[in-house]
């Protein structure tokens, strides 16, 4: 690809009304494009700024496979989607759509010449539905996403809490899973 680019640049130089299409100083020059950029570079400088909470791209890095699952918890209550685990190994974890037919997949491994966890495979398109209701959406995760909720309101019982995880993720959570959470 780059290769062909650079022909095109090249053949651009040899053309004799290459002098034509420059511009002078004086001349307005076009926006650029806005889907001009490269998605991936996009998506990976606004990883690394952290403003795509939950959103993956091919070749974003992790810090530790923690990370990496705290994004796909953030993932899931983003999008209701019921993503399972299906790969969880010492340097690896991979991630897939439990839902009828559905490609999603997110794979991770530890890039050793880095010494971080990238994400080598990434199937960006869901073939179903979400449904609200998501396997790795547990008490520990619901505690650590509803924490200062509790800490501004402790008086908060486990029916307000399913209550307010509803109306604010959309995702059901079982009267069990809000009391575990309101302990821990």
């Amino acid at each position: 690809d780059i290769d062909r680019n650079f022909e095109e640049d090249l053949k651009m130089f040899r053309d004799e009304n290459y002098e034509d299409e420059i511009l002078d100083e004086d001349e307005v020059y076009p926006d650029t494009e806005q889907s001009s950029d490269d998605e991936e570079e996009q998506a990976e400088r606004m990883a690394n700024r952290g403003e795509l909470e939950g959103v993956f791209s091919l070749r974003q890095t992790f810090y530790s496979g923690e990370e990496f699952k705290k994004q796909v918890i953030i993932y899931i209550l983003k999008t209701r989607r019921n993503v399972v685990y299906d790969r969880w190994e010492k340097t690896k974890i991979g991630a897939k759509c439990s839902g009828k037919g559905c490609v999603w997949r997110i794979y991770c491994s530890v890039e050793r010449p880095i010494k971080k966890w990238m994400v080598k495979v990434y199937v960006n398109t869901h073939t179903c539905h979400p449904t609200g209701k998501c396997k790795l959406i547990k008490s520990p995760a619901i505690a650590e996403v509803m924490l200062e909720k509790i800490r501004k309101e402790p008086e908060m019982s486990a029916p307000m809490i399913r209550e307010e995880f509803g109306d604010k993720y959309n995702i059901i959570i079982s009267p069990e899973q809000a009391k575990i959470a309101r302990r821990i």
